[in-house]
C-alpha cells in the first residue's frame, strides 16, 4: 500500500493494517533534502487553495473505502517552522503483532504546500524499529498550466534487535514525484456545488524499494487527478493504480 500516497490525496480512511513489510513506505528521514524541490524559490501565492487554520475541516464522499471527515487539530512548531496537525492520519502502521501511528503536519511556504509524514512503531517483542519523518510538496498553486515539479526522497528503515544472532538490514525506499498542474481558474461542479477558481493537478508518485540481500528492486506508480478550489481546499481526487482504484469528493467543509 502506498501510504504516502494515501495522505496526498485526501484519503482520510478509517484505521486499517498494513503487513509490516511494507513499513519503509512510511517512514525515514529526509533532513532538508526536498525542503523546496526543483524550484529553491517559492514565489508569491497566487491564493489560498488549502487553507490552514484551526478547526477547518473536510468532509468526503469515497467510490472505495468510507473515509473520516479531515480535520485540523491544532499547529505545532518544527525546525522553526509553523505546522497544521491533521486528524486523519492516524493509522496502523503494521499488522496485529507489529503497529504504530502516523501523523500528518500541513504548511505552507509562498505557492507551495508541504506534507510532513511522522510514525511511530512502539517496540515489540524485542524489536525496535526506527521510522523518521518525510517532507513533500502537496500543490504549487503560483505555477502556469503545462508547468509543474519533480523531487525524490529516499528513505531508509532500520531495525535492531539485539538478541537476535544476525542484523536485520536497513531498507532503503526512493519516493519520486512529478506534479504538474493541468488546469487553472477553471470552474467544478462537486456533488451539486459548483467551485470557482479551481486547480487542476496530476501528480505521478513512483515508489522504488531495494531488497535486503539482493540487488533487486520493486517498484510501484501511483498516478492521481487532484482539484483545489480557492479559500475552500481539496474538492475532488481521482487515483489509479495496480492497486486501488478510488475517487473522492467533497461533500461539506468548515473553513475559519
Amino acid at each position: 500500500m502506498l501510504f504516502a500516497f494515501f495522505l496526498i490525496t485526501m484519503a482520510s480512511c478509517e484505521t486499517e493494517s498494513i503487513d509490516s513489510a511494507v513499513l519503509d513506505n512510511v517512514a525515514p528521514e529526509n533532513p532538508g533534502g526536498n525542503e523546496n524541490p526543483s524550484n529553491p524559490d517559492n514565489g508569491t501565492s497566487d491564493g489560498d487553495y488549502w487553507p490552514f487554520a484551526l478547526n477547518n475541516e473536510w468532509i468526503f464522499d469515497s467510490t472505495g473505502e468510507d473515509v473520516s471527515p479531515m480535520k485540523i487539530i491544532g499547529t505545532e512548531t518544527i525546525d522553526g517552522k509553523t505546522y497544521y496537525k491533521m486528524n486523519y492520519a492516524f493509522q496502523d502502521s503494521g499488522n496485529e503483532e507489529l503497529t504504530g501511528t502516523s501523523e500528518i503536519y500541513l504548511r505552507k511556504d509562498g505557492g507551495a504546500y508541504y506534507q510532513r509524514v511522522v510514525t511511530y512503531v512502539p517496540d515489540q517483542d524485542g524489536m525496535s524499529i526506527n521510522v523518521s519523518p518525510y517532507e513533500i510538496t502537496v500543490l504549487r498553486d503560483n505555477l502556469a498550466v503545462g508547468q509543474g515539479w519533480t523531487e525524490t526522497v529516499e528513505f531508509v528503515t532500520s531495525y535492531e534487535m539485539p538478541d537476535f544472532p544476525m542484523e536485520i538490514p536497513d531498507i532503503t525506499t526512493s519516493i519520486t514525484m512529478q506534479g504538474t498542474i493541468m488546469e487553472k481558474g477553471v470552474s467544478l461542479t462537486v456533488n451539486g456545488t459548483t467551485y470557482n477558481d479551481v486547480i487542476k493537478q496530476m501528480v505521478v508518485q513512483t515508489v522504488s524499494m531495494e531488497i535486503p540481500g539482493s540487488t533487486q528492486t520493486t517498484e510501484t506508480t501511483l498516478t492521481t487527478y487532484m482539484w483545489f478550489a480557492k479559500d475552500v481546499g481539496p474538492i475532488r481526487s481521482e487515483n489509479t493504480s495496480d492497486l486501488l482504484n478510488y475517487t473522492l469528493t467533497l461533500t461539506d467543509y468548515t473553513v475559519n
